[in-house]
């Protein structure tokens, strides 16, 4: 890596939709295995219908071509434990909250479902795009909801 990289590591958390310009390759023969990938320079939170919480501190998407970036929670690094959310229980409203080490930061982003012409761009895939870091992932198949997995 370049001395004069500025950040040395990175995590964006978050959920897209297929109108985001990620692409889904089927891995294998498993019916719900995918990895998605990103064509352009663009990171998650910064092309259309991406929603994300950086390590940071902040809150990034763009919905409908507008960009937005505001600070949310605290910035996190390797050792915290973030939770990615995504509710679709109300009929009306789409909402995406985060935890940090189990400490819930309340909702980050809401979606009217009304705003949005087609009932494909209501289909979100989980994302996490990662710079010099190694993570694992918890979906909820674990015994314990909150397990610390640096130790």
């Amino acid at each position: 890596m370049p001395d004069n990289e500025k950040e040395k590591f990175g995590i964006r958390i978050g959920w897209s939709n297929t109108y985001s310009g990620l692409h889904a390759l089927q891995l294998g023969k498993k019916a719900n295995s995918f990895i998605f990938y990103c064509n352009n320079k663009m990171y998650s939170g910064e092309f259309n219908d991406s929603f994300a919480y950086t390590n940071t501190g902040k809150k990034m998407s763009k919905f409908n071509n507008e960009l937005s970036e505001d600070t949310y929670g605290e910035s996190f690094d390797l050792s915290d434990i973030i939770g990615c959310y995504i509710d679709f229980n109300d009929e009306n409203i789409i909402q995406i909250s985060f935890t940090k080490n189990g400490q819930d930061y309340g909702q980050a982003f809401e979606i009217i479902k009304t705003n949005i012409n087609d009932e494909n761009r209501l289909i979100f895939y989980p994302h996490i795009l990662v710079k010099n870091i190694k993570f694992q992932c918890h979906f909820g198949h674990l015994v314990s909801k909150f397990i610390d997995f640096t130790k």
